[in-house]
């Protein structure tokens, strides 16, 4: 939930939230300091976890894919990977210093906004959810997530090979 926090412009305990706009993989949520006047996004820290793991996840496949080939991988391919670690880095610790920059003020009430955005959108309330849980949530969900897909996969391999199988 939206929390008052501190402006890091003016250091007054007055960072209060506006709005909150759901996008296509997270919600934005606007605040705007009543004594300066500075406007900022938020993403949820379950949103800045979830695209975290799922970045290490690509990365880790396109390591491994490079990585365990008998011959070193060219030089290209290594400045290429380098740089999506770059860019992941910079995807995920960006929002992450806005929430360190303006911090949430101890016992602050929780706002309750109306999200805006379509109401159709087919994954709005798992992402309001899991934004309800915070930054751990964030980085397991996709794991979890993962891992129930290779369970039902597996299940329905079992009742195949078992049932159905020559």
């Amino acid at each position: 939930m939206p929390q008052l926090r501190k402006c890091a412009r003016c250091g007054a305990p007055s960072l209060t939230p506006v709005s909150r706009e759901l996008q296509i993989y997270n919600s934005v949520i606007h605040y705007k300091c009543e004594e300066c006047g500075t406007e900022i996004e938020l993403t949820p820290p379950a949103s800045i976890g979830t695209v975290t793991t799922a970045g290490l996840f690509a990365l880790g496949f396109w390591g491994f894919l490079l990585f365990t080939d008998p011959f070193p991988p060219g030089w290209i391919a290594l400045t290429l990977y380098g740089l999506a670690i770059l860019a992941l880095g910079f995807v995920t610790l960006r929002p992450a210093l806005d929430h360190f920059r303006n911090p949430v003020i101890d016992a602050s009430p929780t706002a309750d906004l109306s999200v805006e955005g379509p109401d159709n959108h087919i994954a709005r309330k798992p992402i309001l959810l899991l934004e309800g849980f915070g930054f751990l949530a964030g980085l397991l969900a996709p794991v979890l997530l993962f891992a129930g897909v290779l369970a039902i996969a597996s299940v329905i391999g079992f009742i195949n090979f078992t049932y159905f199988g020559n």
